[in-house]
């Protein structure tokens, strides 16, 4: 059940050219929504929602009648305005592959010294006795075709070894 309405002053006195015109599911709501000084209400008619919207759509067929900024009627949203289909595309256009700031992420050297800045050192043991200190783990397990996860799981002491590498903490030491 919709309601349409009119909200208006005491002294307007023209429904289709004066005070605001208005489709809502909840009257109470959308009238405490409206509150102001002075102002006052009438229930028009109570009906389903395509057919209040109709009808406010023939009491405010263009924008900025009354108080209403958006014309009347079902799917015209905030401001009854949309974009052009050649304005839609051309949007389209230039924020598609390179033209987006976006593209690509960041430059090859922004993502080492991030990875740098992030990556900790840690001591790892070859499963033939080498030792060796490494800065991060991940690209370290990698490229070696181990599991960056096992290898962590190691770090964190729930498992001992992983395809025989050991790894500890520079300050395990």
């Amino acid at each position: 059940m919709y309601f349409l309405y009119w909200l208006h002053d005491q002294q307007e006195t023209d429904i289709l050219t004066e005070g605001y015109v208005g489709v809502t599911k909840n009257i109470y709501q959308r009238l405490q929504q409206h509150k102001k000084k002075g102002k006052q209400h009438k229930i028009l008619m109570i009906g389903n929602k395509q057919f209040c919207s109709e009808m406010e759509y023939k009491l405010r067929p263009e924008r900025n009648i009354g108080q209403n900024i958006s014309q009347g009627g079902l799917g015209h949203g905030f401001g009854g305005f949309t974009h052009s289909d050649k304005y839609k595309n051309y949007l389209r256009e230039q924020w598609t592959g390179t033209k987006n700031p976006n593209f690509g992420g960041c430059s090859l050297e922004a993502k080492e010294k991030m990875s740098k800045a992030k990556s900790k050192k840690w001591v790892v043991v070859y499963p033939d006795g080498r030792v060796e200190e490494i800065t991060n783990l991940r690209r370290f397990s990698l490229d070696h075709s181990l599991d960056p996860g096992c290898m962590y799981h190691v770090v964190n002491g729930q498992r001992k070894q992983h395809k025989g590498f050991k790894v500890g903490g520079v300050s395990s030491l």
